[in-house]
């Protein structure tokens, strides 16, 4: 997976590296999530997720959308974009969204 990441240049080598060195379930523990599969549901396709990160690089799209995309929190579209160098944007309505999402748990 990290390999086509690379190729598709969505991330460098010098990511797909540092990725590497993780298993799947401590990345998926450090972003705070719980893996539940039959929960889970089927996976976003990996189409979907290179387009909604080039959305939102491109500033088409806000955190918010980018983690309602992707089925997952804004924190951890945080940690995902943070894990892959994506520069962070928050705009109003993401910051107040985010101060919530902290403020209950």
């Amino acid at each position: 997976m990290l390999y086509l990441l690379q190729n598709l240049g969505w991330i460098t080598k010098k990511d797909r590296e540092r990725l590497q060195a993780f298993k799947p379930s401590e990345i998926a523990s450090r972003l705070g999530l719980e893996i539940d599969r039959e929960e889970e549901g089927p996976p976003v396709p990996l189409q979907f997720v290179r387009l909604a990160l080039e959305a939102y690089r491109g500033g088409k799209i806000s955190l918010g959308k980018f983690a309602n995309m992707l089925r997952m929190s804004r924190q951890e579209a945080m940690g995902l974009l943070k894990s892959l160098n994506i520069p962070l944007r928050l705009g109003t309505e993401d910051k107040e969204a985010l101060k919530r999402e902290q403020e209950s748990g």
